[in-house]
């Protein structure tokens, strides 16, 4: 088998441009795992922070359910930080991936990008679902829980 230095040039291009293929496609694939996995981590948590808060609805008027309360707000921030973290390395997993193709993209690439508008580390943590959500439910339950335990105080 000829080396590719021996290669007439139009067979040095294509050899080229299937090997930008191979690695396009496993990227591409690779990011669209990790699209599946923050789908999954996403309505998990909105599943279990839904199921609290209906829990929370009926326990809240229950003159003796403060303790029970303070359980669901607990297990709710938990949960959420927990979902936060997984997310997390999700994102950086997508920022590693795009970064790599960016590295090693040859200098004669003209194929499309593997991921179609790549954000940044900016944007992702202060715009993006995955990030606010866990977030908001954080602040939510802790602020659930302080009105509990003032509520607890008045009994």
């Amino acid at each position: 088998m000829e080396t590719l230095e021996r290669l007439p040039d139009a067979e040095l291009q294509e050899v080229v441009k299937k090997g930008q293929e191979d690695h396009g496609k496993t990227i591409r694939a690779m990011i669209e795992q990790e699209n599946h996995l923050v789908n999954y981590r996403l309505t998990w948590l909105i599943t279990l922070q839904g199921l609290l808060f209906a829990a929370l609805g009926f326990a809240w008027d229950k003159r003796d359910a403060w303790q029970i309360i303070v359980v669901f707000c607990v297990m709710g921030i938990f949960s959420a930080v927990s979902c936060l973290l997984s997310l997390s390395y999700s994102q950086r997993a997508l920022f590693r991936l795009h970064e790599w193709c960016e590295t090693h993209k040859p200098e004669r690439y003209d194929g499309p990008e593997v991921i179609g508008f790549p954000l940044t580390r900016d944007v992702v943590l202060l715009t993006e679902p995955w990030f606010t959500l866990p977030v908001l439910f954080i602040g939510g339950w802790g602020a659930i829980f302080v009105v509990n335990l003032i509520r607890a105080q008045h009994l």
